[in-house]
């Protein structure tokens, strides 16, 4: 699965787990316990009647999820869909073809052909990202929507506002969340129980001591290369990463630095990724791949699945992955621990995740009555108003998706990092970097890489950050 994919995937999970998407039965107005004005949505405003169109790039309505139907709180988020169509008496469509391609194109489309496609709209900014705000397609929230915080019942994230803020506006937004880095480091547990050589690392208690370096990353990936038939050639490798090889621990690696690949510069950003504290995460991953022999690019590796597959064969002390590779626990038979990524030397001493906060809500510029759309936008994330009743917790959220309780203290530090980032949303970084082994298996040098790649991702971020001109 391609990362954006995947990221939606975790994104629309997380949905799920707060009750705000997935149901059946159609759209008949639910019985409520109590009388119907003490379950009605104070906030709530008259739509007239209408009919609110939301181009989405996944089916955001629980009552026509099939995927929701196995949710625990199914019939629940299902009654609520049909509470908010009575508060803000409104019937509410959700335009979607579950296809990315077309979700994205298809508003592109509409906005170059003069068409208002939708009311709003929700999905994933990957590849459309700042296009969509820069070019007056998306409708400012600021004023009709508490976007920064100013309420502490407000289900918006004040912090992944900022990240779309252009000319001193916010144009999309995203309800608060426990979706998790996007990076996490995975280990097997069994491999640390029984080899000779890791028996000494306890892991988890590294991470709660501020342990968990770059340094000691390393020292516990060459202790986890092992060769136990003594034939020169590993049987147990240190450090295997997700898609190609090294990629995602090089990903991982230059957020736990300090590094977001791109800093804004005003309106715009620029490449970032070559300053120090960004190459010294390239540099370590080609130390560890060529010099130490601990990180897996090569042979069984040198293909998109070749970590995972490794990992999941008990073949790989620790894996370098994706939030949603805590699944893997129902492909092992070994159980599997969940870490941050160690804390990088530029790092200020603390563990940074990378959170791309793409998934968004917005408004469409040219929508009848934003401000209306606007709360009822803020009770489809709320839960119609409820989730400051019932707030998500770590526990809730993540128990039944892991092996040990121990990880679930591992989640609470790491969602404790989370930094909100934007490269993720450029084309020209999934292109380029992020779905690219950043030279490891050629043996290119970090400097030469970079080097190469720079001249094309200012180039394209320049464009990027033009508003284009539609005849």
């Amino acid at each position: 699965m391609s990362k954006f994919k995947r990221f939606l995937s975790v994104g629309l999970a997380a949905l799920l787990a707060a009750g705000l998407a997935g149901c059946s039965g159609g759209k008949e107005t639910s019985e409520a316990s109590g009388t119907e004005s003490d379950t009605r949505n104070p906030n709530a405003v008259d739509l007239g009647g209408r009919t609110v169109k939301i181009w989405a790039s996944y089916q955001a309505d629980p009552r026509l999820s099939e995927s929701a139907k196995s949710e625990p709180n199914y019939e629940e988020a299902c009654a609520t869909w049909d509470d908010i169509e009575r508060d803000f008496n409104c019937t509410i469509e959700i335009l979607t073809e579950e296809d990315f391609d077309y979700f994205r194109n298809g508003f592109l489309n509409a906005f170059s052909a003069g068409e208002v496609i939708a009311d709003a709209i929700v999905g994933d900014m990957t590849y459309s990202y700042p296009t969509w705000i820069i070019n007056d397609m998306m409708y400012p929230l600021d004023g009709i929507m508490d976007v920064y915080g100013d309420d502490p019942d407000s289900p918006w994230d004040p912090e992944i506002s900022q990240n779309f803020v252009y000319n001193g506006k916010c144009y999309a937004t995203k309800e608060k969340n426990l979706t998790l880095p996007k990076y996490v480091m995975y280990f097997n547990t069994r491999l640390f129980e029984e080899k000779e050589s890791l028996k000494q690392y306890d892991l988890f208690q590294l991470v709660r001591d501020k342990e968990w370096t770059w340094d000691k990353f390393v020292e516990v990936a060459k202790a986890g290369t092992i060769d136990e038939d003594g034939d020169g050639q590993p049987d147990i490798m240190g450090v295997a990463s997700r898609a190609q090889p090294g990629s995602f621990l090089i990903d991982g690696l230059v957020a736990s630095n300090g590094n977001y690949f791109v800093k804004r510069d005003g309106d715009k950003v620029t490449f970032d990724l070559d300053s120090p504290n960004g190459l010294a995460a390239l540099e370590l991953a080609y130390k560890m791949a060529w010099e130490d022999m601990c990180l897996g690019v090569t042979g069984v590796f040198d293909s998109w699945t070749g970590g995972e597959d490794e990992f999941k064969a008990g073949r790989v002390a620790i894996f370098a992955g994706d939030r949603g590779d805590m699944s893997f626990n129902q492909d092992m038979e070994d159980d599997i621990g969940m870490i941050p990524f160690p804390i990088g030397p530029d790092s200020g001493g603390e563990y940074i995740g990378d959170y791309p906060a793409f998934d968004f809500w917005g408004i469409v510029n040219g929508a009848q009555e934003p401000e209306k759309i606007a709360k009822l936008l803020t009770a489809i994330v709320s839960n119609n108003g409820k989730e400051s009743e019932n707030p998500q917790t770590v526990e809730s959220v993540y128990e039944w998706q892991v092996d040990m309780p121990e990880n679930l203290e591992m989640i609470q530090i790491m969602l404790d990092s989370k930094v909100n980032t934007s490269y993720y949303g450029y084309k020209v970084f999934i292109d380029e970097l992020l779905w690219s082994d950043y030279g490891l298996r050629e043996k290119i040098s970090p400097a030469t890489f970079l080097a190469t790649k720079k001249p094309i991702i200012e180039s394209a971020l320049e464009a990027l950050w033009t508003p284009i001109t539609v005849e």
